[in-house]
């Protein structure tokens, strides 16, 4: 069995029966249990609102860590622990998102077994990115352009493909330079066997006149 796009809901204990024919007149039958574990990670912008559909039937319990240790944030009967956070149908949300909600949390079945782990991070190359095209346009409506404060810092996927365009070029010289290196020893090779071959013409021209002239001065 094969389950593609799951979602938060899909979590938890799921029975498998397998029957089995021992004879003509009796079944035999294994239940198997399996549990499903959903992991996620979501990125957030500062100031999001995110919504998080994890407070379904099974879910009796919700911890984080970003405080640095397992703190429940909510649980079924006892409502919110943080003020950080609303309730809404089966939506966990916050409101207002910052680097202080960033962390990994947790939802639990009345057994204490996770049924879902989301770690959610602060998008803060997108908000560097946000900052400096306000920046722009503000510069811009004023008629006026200022860089902008502080480093500006490339984001990961054109590094990425700038050290690669760098590694083509650097195969591409040294290709290079090895062709040119073996054209350069053909050249010579070929002047070598130019020399060689007019060395021995005018050996063998040189041996005909000397022949010519013995001729002519013998009786």
């Amino acid at each position: 069995m094969k389950k593609t796009n799951l979602s938060f809901s899909d979590a938890g204990k799921y029975f498998l029966k397998v029957f089995t024919n021992t004879n003509q007149t009796e079944l035999d039958h294994q239940i198997r249990t399996y549990q499903l574990h959903i992991h996620d990670e979501i990125f957030v912008k500062k100031h999001e609102e995110l919504k998080l559909d994890v407070l379904f039937s099974n879910a009796k319990k919700v911890e984080t860590n970003s405080s640095g240790e397992w703190t429940e944030v909510w649980k079924e009967g006892d409502g919110l622990k943080s003020e950080r956070l609303n309730v809404s149908d089966v939506d966990l949300i916050i409101n207002s998102f910052s680097a202080s909600d960033a962390g990994t949390y947790r939802v639990l079945d009345s057994k204490q077994e996770i049924l879902i782990t989301v770690t959610l991070r602060l998008n803060e190359s997108m908000e560097g990115l946000k900052d400096i095209r306000d920046n722009k346009t503000n510069d811009t409506e004023q008629g006026t352009t200022s860089p902008p404060e502080g480093n500006f810092t490339l984001p990961a996927e054109v590094c990425f493909w700038f050290l690669v365009a760098l590694v083509v070029l650097g195969v591409l010289m040294v290709l290079m330079v090895g062709l040119l290196v073996r054209v350069l020893v053909v050249l010579n090779q070929i002047k070598s066997d130019v020399k060689k071959c007019q060395s021995q013409h005018r050996s063998s021209q040189e041996k005909l006149n000397s022949q010519e002239k013995r001729k002519i001065l013998s009786p």
